[in-house]
């Protein structure tokens, strides 16, 4: 939607890639505070007002910027 309302706005996730991320890259916090940063340098807007961030998630998606989910572990839960 952001590529077709503004054509002149790249919104090419392979730019600046130079290839897939190593295992474990993108859950290092400072790796995507840098790519956020940057992504939203390219589009003109503040990174730190959240409301800039409304509408941006399909291009972070398909940037494959994933934190790695914790794994929940219940620990002392008594059965029924």
């Amino acid at each position: 939607m952001v590529a077709d309302a503004f054509p002149e706005i790249s919104t090419d996730t392979t730019e600046g890639k130079q290839g897939p991320a190593e295992r474990g890259y993108w859950s290092e916090l400072e790796n995507r505070q840098a790519y956020l940063n940057s992504l939203a340098s390219r589009l003109g807007f503040d990174p730190l007002s959240l409301a800039n961030w409304k509408g941006k998630t399909g291009i972070i998606q398909r940037s494959q910027v994933r934190k790695k989910k914790k794994k929940l572990s219940i620990v002392g839960v008594v059965g029924c």
